[in-house]
């Protein structure tokens, strides 16, 4: 067997959760464009954390940061609405 079947089948998957997270994730659910178009740099830094305190926030890790993080978006997310950025989130506000 070897490793090729293995790599080839995890490059697959890889290329097609890409695909999963910014078409429908971003563009259909979310009706935002994806970070990755504006800044590949900060993509590639910011996301991995994302990511990270996601998954401490999920296993209850933190909960402190997590408050005070939710309130600070809900802040900024209010000034963008005000300022007329085209958000799915300015809908529910």
């Amino acid at each position: 067997y070897g490793t090729g079947k293995l790599l080839r089948l995890a490059a697959l998957v890889h290329v097609v959760s890409w695909y999963v997270q910014i078409h429908p994730g971003h563009g259909v659910l979310e009706g935002a464009k994806p970070a990755i178009l504006d800044s590949v740099g900060g993509a590639f830094t910011s996301a991995p954390l994302f990511a990270f305190y996601e998954g401490l926030w999920f296993l209850g890790i933190n909960k402190a940061l997590q408050e005070k993080t939710m309130e600070l978006v809900s802040q900024h997310t209010i000034r963008l609405c005000a300022e007329g950025v085209a958000m799915r989130a300015c809908e529910s506000l």
